[in-house]
């Protein structure tokens, strides 16, 4: 089922194995097609650093930070840029939070991974794909709980030049961002 994202990002780099987590995290209930795909690649980084499998579990507190409107959500994956892709049993969406943006992306996660995240404009453009591969050659690469982010944030009036962007710590990050500006819904 994964075949072409496969074929764009190899088996990826293992940073976890996967547990039971995903079956219980947040109540959202997963596929049993995700949770194979998880079951035996582990959690991994992709396509180096561009996108990553996340435990459901071990975000579930950076997604809290963000308050109601993703209470019913869990995270399984994320970018580089520190995007949170949230499942909620019914609908993909992605969190932004150097925008404090949440953006619709697809009816499931197997779309997600079959579609979105294999197609060229999007990997470029939300996934940031030529961006991510200079701040690893400049920065070097990310571990499982680090992203880039910019200094100053957006919201602090930063350029949202890549050259402001920085290795930062995903959790403290996050926190940071959703005190400056709520979660809104994009339209």
């Amino acid at each position: 089922m994964f075949q072409s994202f496969f074929e764009i990002y190899g088996t990826g780099e293992r940073y976890a194995s996967a547990g039971s987590e995903p079956r219980s995290a947040s109540g959202v209930e997963f596929s049993e097609e995700y949770l194979q795909f998880v079951e035996q690649y582990g959690y991994c980084s992709y396509g180096d650093g561009v996108l990553w499998t996340t435990d459901p579990a071990q975000m579930a507190p950076v997604l809290r930070r963000w308050g109601p409107l993703v209470k019913d959500f869990a995270v399984f994956a994320r970018t580089a840029n520190g995007s949170l892709y949230l499942w909620n049993g019914d609908s993909v969406r992605v969190l932004h939070p150097h925008t404090a943006s949440l953006v619709g992306v697809g009816p499931d996660i197997e779309m997600f991974f079959m579609s979105s995240a294999v197609d060229p404009r999007y990997r470029a453009k939300v996934l940031l794909e030529p961006i991510v591969k200079q701040l690893v050659a400049q920065l070097g690469n990310l571990r499982w709980d680090e992203m880039f982010a910019f200094v100053p944030a957006l919201a602090l009036g930063g350029t949202g030049a890549v050259e402001s962007m920085k290795k930062a710590n995903l959790a403290e990050h996050h926190a940071y961002l959703a005190q400056l500006e709520p979660l809104k819904v994009a339209r």
